[in-house]
Formats: C-alpha cells, structure tokens, sequence
C-alpha cells in the first residue's frame, strides 16, 4: 500500500536528481528515466540513497525492475514491512 508519508520521503530523495518543474508535478506512475530525465548512473545513486534513508538492502535483481516511482514505494514497502 502506498503511503502518503513514503511518496514524499522518495520525493525528497529523488528532488536533487530531477528537474524543478518535474518535481513539482510529481506522481508514483512517473518513469524514472523517461518522465523524470534520471540517468542510469543517478538511478544508481538513488538506490542507494533509499536504502540508506530506510535502513534497507534492495536486491539486484529488484533494482533491474525499478522502472517508476510506484516500483520504488513498492519495493521500500514490502522490504520495511518484513
């Protein structure tokens, strides 16, 4: 389930890799790479700023996935709620 308080903790995350105007229309259907310009070398870096901010480790095999906003919050919930 998608948390008002999540959304805005990966919005914070990802602010200083996406453009203001991008940012202010933020959404979790949002792709990454084509709505969000984040490169896959910034992809890299918010991975692991997420997973410092929640304490967590996302599998590799979960990250080749990531591909929108909601593919974040989907991950960051399952692994805080285990």
């Amino acid at each position: 389930m998608e948390t008002p308080s999540n959304l805005v903790k990966i919005a914070s995350i990802l602010k200083p890799y996406i453009e203001d105007h991008e940012f202010q229309n933020l959404k979790s259907s949002d792709h990454l790479v084509n709505d969000l310009n984040i490169d896959s070398a910034d992809l890299v870096c918010v991975v692991l700023d997420v997973e410092n901010s929640y304490g967590i480790v996302i599998e590799d095999a979960a990250i080749e996935n990531i591909k929108t906003v909601a593919d974040i919050l989907t991950i960051v919930e399952s692994t805080v709620d285990k």
